[in-house]
């Protein structure tokens, strides 16, 4: 026998807690695994997926909302594979309606416009090129011009220099 004012015993505690196991596993069995069972039956009624439910409509009473009709698995698999086909469709080369035909039309443009844009680029280094050289003739040309006009200014400058020391030193008679 225990002595409930003695010290608590390991082997007691296991005794104790092993008893509450045992019971609520029974209770367990006894009430909880029948419930499940039935509603797993209920809800594992397979005829729904073959032949389909109608709609059944909400139950105010109760508060259940209505649920819509089930089709049977046939009009199901019947449905995904049109959608199917339609991907197919789709995906796939098929004389110009597919989305495959329109990406590689858009494909062969994207590829078109990529090489003018190099083609473009290409001229237009070559442009900037010959500008260039242009723009240093040109800077060159201009240099000379202005040494040119330069030289040009300096000996009228000089010439006229000359002709005022001229008629300052020797005056006509008749300017008066």
């Amino acid at each position: 026998m225990i002595d409930p004012s003695g010290p608590v015993h390991e082997w007691e505690v296991l005794l104790l807690a092993t008893g509450a196991l045992i019971s609520m596993v029974g209770v367990w069995i006894r009430w909880g695994l029948p419930r499940v069972k039935a509603r797993w039956e209920r809800d594992r009624d397979w005829s729904v997926l073959v032949d389909g439910r109608p709609a059944i409509p909400a139950n105010p009473r109760t508060g259940t909302p209505e649920q819509p009709a089930v089709p049977p698995i046939a009009v199901l698999v019947a449905q995904v594979a049109a959608q199917i086909r339609e991907i197919h469709h789709e995906l796939h080369p098929n004389g110009g309606s597919s989305m495959k035909d329109a990406q590689q039309r858009i494909e062969t443009v994207v590829q078109a416009m990529a090489l003018r844009l190099e083609q473009g680029d290409a001229a237009f280094a070559d442009i900037t090129t010959r500008l260039g050289r242009i723009e240093s003739q040109l800077d060159g040309e201009v240099h000379v011009a202005n040494r040119a006009l330069d030289n040009a200014a300096e000996a009228s400058k000089t010439a006229l220099d000359t002709i005022h020391a001229a008629i300052l030193a020797d005056p006509p008679a008749d300017l008066s």
